[in-house]
């Protein structure tokens, strides 16, 4: 079951949402959390989250990068970012030699020129549906060819799903980067 290719994914893991005026993100940003405030009120600022949008939605919290074999559903590595990081640019730091001459699955946001480099790079086939441009649609072989890769792509939402059940829902408990790492 290991060595049917990897599937490269991302999942955003939800911080609390902070209410602060433009001054208080000002000085989060500067300073970090004042120590002068309330001790609840201090452990409810998560300065290291921040916002991305997904699906016309904005998102605050983290995001959680895989790398997971495609046969077993095994995490192979794993890093976590800040909600704004792009699902492109933690795909080529994620792959290195050991997956060389896999397949490399991921979604459709991973149909861009720096990922196909990293595939190239790293020696490996490239398995990422394509998109629509914007001169034109897919053909009805490309649709094809992106049905049968998104069976192989969906086996790491199972991943994050199991990881969702366990630790009791998408949002998190730990408050900064660290937290949400461990």
């Amino acid at each position: 079951m290991l060595n049917e290719g990897t599937i490269n994914d991302a999942s955003i893991v939800h911080a609390s949402v902070q209410h602060n005026s433009r001054e208080e993100n000002d000085q989060l940003k500067k300073e970090g959390v004042p120590t002068d405030r309330s001790a609840p009120s201090r452990t409810r600022k998560d300065v290291d989250a921040t916002w991305a949008k997904k699906h016309d939605k904005s998102r605050h919290g983290y995001k959680n990068h895989m790398i997971v074999e495609a046969g077993s559903k095994l995490i192979g590595r794993h890093q976590m970012t800040t909600a704004s990081v792009s699902d492109g640019t933690m795909a080529r730091e994620l792959l290195d030699k050991r997956d060389q001459g896999d397949d490399l699955h991921a979604d459709k946001g991973y149909d861009r020129e720096d990922v196909k480099d990293g595939v190239a790079s790293a020696r490996m086939n490239d398995c990422v549906p394509r998109q629509d441009r914007r001169h034109g649609s897919l053909s009805e072989q490309e649709k094809q060819r992106n049905t049968e890769l998104n069976r192989v792509i969906a086996r790491v939402e199972h991943v994050f799903q199991s990881m969702s059940e366990q630790l009791g829902g998408p949002h998190r408990c730990a408050i900064g980067h660290a937290c949400a790492t461990f």
